[in-house]
């Protein structure tokens, strides 16, 4: 016997044979097949993206745009689409790769669909992975902060009163526990800081108090995207349904509350695009969008900054800035309610924060004597650099 392994000829292979033995018209029509049957694979893809179950899963961020029920079906549908989509991709990787070229892997044409195929197919298992992957971020841009919204924000809406939006609260609310229960009452008032926005609910500081002090009754009242006006008001429709006077209220200040009455003022903000074909791409799939807003946009922090610092500079915008601040500090002073204020930095400016706002905010808690405390000492040692 001849030293080596012996040639297996392709012809005496049952499996390959027919594909050895196949005439150049039958490799025409399978191109042909492979080519169609990549094109509705994509067609299914796209049109599914860009299809109503889609519009349901990137709905507003106050969550109104569908129902828990409408969105889990569409997510589930889109899953089902996807998998759909990658185990068809099989069948033109075998069509085109073996039959076309004979075998021959390694050819030419082989080896630039299997890698098209192989990259598209891992597209497909990361899509997959990533519309069940709830992320948040600091922006509240992508689809990954979408759906942690959806998964962990119930989006509880404050019955009491119609005027302006629903407050959009973590907390499920015993209203009548709050109201009737003995011992210390305390609520807090906020933005995302307060509501716990990128952490479970029992992770939130008002939760991890609460924790705490067992024998304490206490609300949290944050609400994400809330300015201090905002924030007042709900405190005052909280108030006025309950008719309960609680025995302190923690009020958490952040830089960002400026901003809209900085713009009622005239200032400008700056601006975060996705324009043109990029954002119809990064809107339409998980994966482009994870790796968009991951790795290649850069957030204009800066002129951000500038915004801000323009906005604490101007007094007329300062002055009707801490105008619900004030009637707060009187409202507690005529009932005997004790305040607290809590300024949070800008984790990534500690010091910018320290010199435009929070000293400016301890300052004006002194003239109250109210209680202030800063976070930026604390955030500076635990921020990311």
């Amino acid at each position: 016997m001849a030293k080596g392994k012996a040639k297996v000829k392709k012809e005496d292979n049952v499996l390959l044979a027919p594909v050895a033995n196949s005439s150049p018209e039958s490799r025409k029509i399978a191109t042909a097949i492979s080519i169609l049957l990549f094109a509705l694979i994509g067609a299914i893809y796209l049109s599914n993206q860009s299809a109503k179950q889609f519009a349901i899963l990137a709905y507003d961020a106050a969550g109104l745009v569908a129902t828990d029920a409408e969105f889990y079906a569409a997510r589930t549908i889109r899953l089902w689409l996807t998998l759909g989509s990658l185990v068809l991709l099989a069948v033109p990787l075998f069509v085109f790769v073996y039959i076309k070229s004979g075998y021959r892997i390694w050819s030419y044409a082989g080896k630039l669909y299997l890698v098209v195929a192989t990259l598209y197919a891992f597209y497909l298992l990361a899509e997959a992975v990533l519309m069940y992957t709830p992320v948040s971020d600091n922006m509240g841009k992508t689809l990954g902060h979408q759906l942690w919204l959806r998964e962990y924000w119930p989006g509880y809406s404050f019955p009491f009163d119609k005027r302006d939006r629903p407050m959009l609260v973590r907390d499920t609310i015993n209203f009548g526990l709050f109201k009737s229960a003995g011992g210390p009452k305390a609520i807090f008032i906020g933005d995302s800081y307060t509501a716990g926005d990128g952490v479970g609910y029992s992770d939130s500081y008002p939760s991890l108090l609460a924790a705490m002090h067992p024998d304490w009754q206490m609300v949290n009242l944050g609400e994400r995207g809330a300015d201090i006006w905002r924030e007042a008001f709900n405190l005052e429709v909280f108030l006025n349904a309950l008719a309960v006077k609680p025995t302190i209220i923690v009020w958490q200040y952040f830089g960002n509350d400026i901003e809209p009455i900085a713009l009622d003022k005239g200032l400008s903000l700056p601006q975060f695009p996705v324009d043109g074909l990029m954002a119809h791409m990064v809107n339409k799939s998980f994966v482009l969008d994870f790796l968009y807003w991951g790795f290649v946009y850069k957030a204009p922090v800066d002129d951000y900054l500038e915004f801000l610092g323009s906005a604490y500079k101007r007094q007329d915008i300062v002055q009707e800035h801490i105008k619900p601040m004030e009637d707060v500090i009187n409202y507690c002073n005529a009932r005997g309610i004790k305040l607290v204020v809590i300024g949070f930095p800008i984790a990534a400016r500690t010091q910018w924060s320290e010199d435009t706002y929070l000293k400016e905010l301890g300052n004006f808690a002194g003239q109250y004597h109210i209680p202030y405390i800063n976070m930026a000492p604390l955030i500076e040692k635990i921020a990311m650099p």
